[in-house]
């Protein structure tokens, strides 16, 4: 949710320049999630070399380069291709609200609540405050900072859920995290907006 949600409220919060800076945490952090994060989190349930082999699996790890150096050569896709790339991502959105219904209809009622609250108050008050630690001791400031710190109090992205399925690590719990953090997520982020002065 860190692009979905993430960075429309940089957007709307800290205009162009807080979306720029938005968009590179956002994608740092994808590549993160996808690549060490995927490893981490399949590691433990097969051999590091196949928890290596299951991230060829993952089109994000290919596209975002892929999209880079499109953009950073500034060659022009033809309309023929570019069309129907625009398609497909504007399917994304859609395409993960469906699934997280699709999952919550199949998790249910999230259980083991403790674990459930504990694991979104680290997402969306400790990630916030280790963002804003991180920001003044690398000697950020300004919208730099703010977009990093409101970047990291977004609620779990769909995405896990994805992610979740395809390794089967643990999917029901990960489905009541994403439904959690996001209910949960505008008395969270509506205050540190307020802290951060935006």
């Amino acid at each position: 949710n860190a692009g979905n949600y993430g960075l429309s409220v940089n957007s709307f919060a800290l205009g162009e320049a807080g979306l720029t800076w938005a968009s590179i945490y956002f994608v740092t952090s994808s590549l993160l999630t996808n690549s060490a994060g995927v490893y981490v989190a399949t590691v433990g349930r097969t051999s590091p070399k196949k928890a290596l082999l299951g991230l060829l699996k993952i089109p994000s790890l290919y596209a975002i380069p892929l999209a880079l150096l499109v953009r950073v050569s500034g060659v022009s896709l033809p309309i023929t291709l570019w069309r129907p790339i625009d398609l497909l991502g504007s399917a994304a959105v859609p395409s993960m609200l469906i699934l997280l219904g699709m999952q919550i209809a199949r998790a249910g009622v999230p259980r083991r609540g403790r674990l459930l609250i504990a694991t979104a108050g680290l997402r969306l008050l400790i990630s916030p405050l280790i963002a804003w630690v991180l920001t003044s001791f690398m000697g950020m400031s300004g919208v730099i900072s703010q977009a990093g710190i409101l970047e990291s109090a977004m609620p779990t992205a769909v995405m896990t859920i994805v992610l979740a399925t395809e390794f089967d690590v643990e999917p029901e719990f990960v489905t009541g995290v994403v439904l959690t953090t996001t209910l949960i997520s505008p008395f969270t982020v509506t205050p540190i907006l307020a802290m951060l002065g935006v």
